[in-house]
Parts: structure tokens; sequence; C-alpha cells
């Protein structure tokens, strides 16, 4: 963990806490529409070849890329998913930067499995920063996967009134003798507040 946040330090951010909840606001899957995602390459169907045919829009913070895998025959929806095959050290993979609105609830989601029942948990993030990259809210949610697509979700929402850009990120724990799948990391913006935020 602490060489995952010195790593993600890198993209102005650290652990500077906002206010995430699990199914607040009622917002939920049925909520969303599919067309609003803000995520670039959610599904991973795009690659970037001159990155060693890695996920378009999307950063590898390891030493070990090579455990990343575009897996067309493990998905949850399209044509292809992330798999970290038993990933010898944490991995993590980061989005591409996206526009964040202060005033505004997100909703943030994506489909995890795993070939046995992990005792490590995945961890899904949104880091939000200010104009300067300064971190300034970080949100999280933690899930144990096992052999059936899982969804792992939350909502973000009190940002601090300087945040100006956000990414997501997906935290894969060691464990040498477990691979994973990640599917369809999507975020949403979804409801604004009445009032400004201080």
């Amino acid at each position: 963990m602490i060489r995952f946040l010195l790593l993600i330090t890198l993209f102005g951010s650290a652990s500077v806490l906002g206010c995430a909840f699990g199914s607040v606001f009622n917002i939920s899957s049925n909520s969303v529409d599919e067309e609003d995602n803000i995520i670039s390459n959610s599904s991973f169907e795009n690659i970037d070849f001159e990155a060693q045919k890695l996920p378009a829009s999307w950063y590898i913070l390891s030493e070990r890329d090579d455990l990343i895998i575009l897996d067309s025959s493990v998905c949850h929806t399209g044509n292809s998913s992330i798999m970290v095959k038993s990933p010898e050290t944490e991995i993590t993979l980061v989005s591409a930067a996206f526009e964040i609105d202060p005033t505004c609830i997100y909703y943030s989601r994506c489909f995890v499995r795993s070939d046995d029942r992990s005792t490590q948990p995945l961890t899904l993030y949104l880091f939000a920063f200010d104009i300067a990259g300064n971190p300034v809210n970080t949100f999280s949610r933690k899930i144990f996967p096992t052999e059936n697509w899982a969804k792992l979700d939350f909502t973000s929402a009190f940002f601090k009134s300087s945040a100006k850009v956000g990414r997501i990120a997906i935290n894969i724990p060691e464990k040498e003798n477990v691979s994973f799948w990640i599917d369809d990391a999507e975020s949403y913006r979804m409801h604004r507040f009445a009032f400004s935020q201080e």
C-alpha cells in the first residue's frame, strides 16, 4: 500500500478524504445512462499499440506491466477485459483525467472477478485534484473478488470547491496464486447540489 500511495502521488494525489457512499442518494446502475460515462476506454476495447498493447487512455503503475493482458475470452461486456495474471506485486490501473464539477454527485463502478476466491481486496478509487494538480479528495471502496463477476461501486459527494480534475484508479493486490479480471470501469456525473461548496 505504501508503494501504491507513492506512485499515485505522481498523478497529484494522496490520501485526502472526501465522502464516499455505497447506495446513498438512491443512485445505482438503474440510474445511469451508458452514454454519459466520462471514463475513456472504460471497457478496455481500444489498444495503445505503442505501449505494448496495453489499454489506451489508461496508465499502469507497476514495474510488471507484462502481467497486464487484454483478454478476449473472459469479458463482462464487449469484446475484452483486463486480466492481471497472478500478480507478484501490487498493480494499479489509472484512468485518463476528466473534469470534476465539485457541486455534483459522481457514481463510479467497475466489474471484477478472479479465478479463485481472493483473501486480499481489490480497491476502486476516485481521486480529485485542484487546477494545480494538488490532491483535494480521495474516495474508495474495496471488494474481495470471487469466480463470478461482481460490481464494485460507490457514490462520491461533498468535494472541495477547488476540485477540478478527477481520475479513477483500480488497485490490484499482490496475489501470486490468483488471477484477476477487470471490465467496465466507469464514472458518471449525476445530481447537482443546490448549494455551493466551501
